[in-house]
């Protein structure tokens, strides 16, 4: 999921200087800590990129590491949702989830544009990124899972 901002908006379009990006997520992770090898199989992340990068995501060239700022879900928070499993085994049906709090701080003040970040840039880019990491290879089989966000503010 991705979100562009249009900075051209902002009262201060000279240095535009967040503060911190909040939201709540939920995270359905297949594993959910039940396989001591490969405990978890989804890696969630949000990141925020100067300009908008949607013609990066749609043709697979996304460079995670040009995040100005990254806030990635640790593993290890079991049952943020609950779930029935379906048929096929993939399809779930969520009965109930947990929303946590997230937040990356960013100390930037009132300062001159070459030290802001995104000087000169009419965009900034929100990117959330869910992704399976302990998935057998060759087997077919999907874990991986879902992740909810509501409430994203960045400031």
């Amino acid at each position: 999921m991705a979100q562009v901002i249009d900075l051209s908006l902002l009262p201060d379009r000279d240095c535009f200087c967040f503060t911190q990006l909040s939201f709540w997520g939920a995270r359905y992770d297949r594993r959910n800590g039940s396989n001591p090898e490969n405990s978890f199989s989804l890696r969630t992340s949000a990141l925020i990129f100067c300009g908008d990068v949607r013609t990066q995501i749609r043709n697979g060239t996304l460079n995670p590491d040009d995040a100005i700022a990254t806030v990635v879900i640790m593993e290890g928070v079991p049952d943020q949702v609950t779930a029935t499993p379906l048929s096929p085994p993939q399809d779930i049906k969520v009965t109930g989830y947990d929303f946590e709090s997230y937040y990356f701080l960013d100390f930037c003040c009132k300062c001159p544009p070459d030290k802001c970040k995104c000087s000169g840039e009419s965009k900034l880019t929100l990117v959330f990124i869910a992704e399976e990491v302990n998935n057998p290879k060759n087997t077919g089989e999907l874990f991986g899972g879902v992740w909810y966000i509501d409430d994203v503010f960045l400031s």
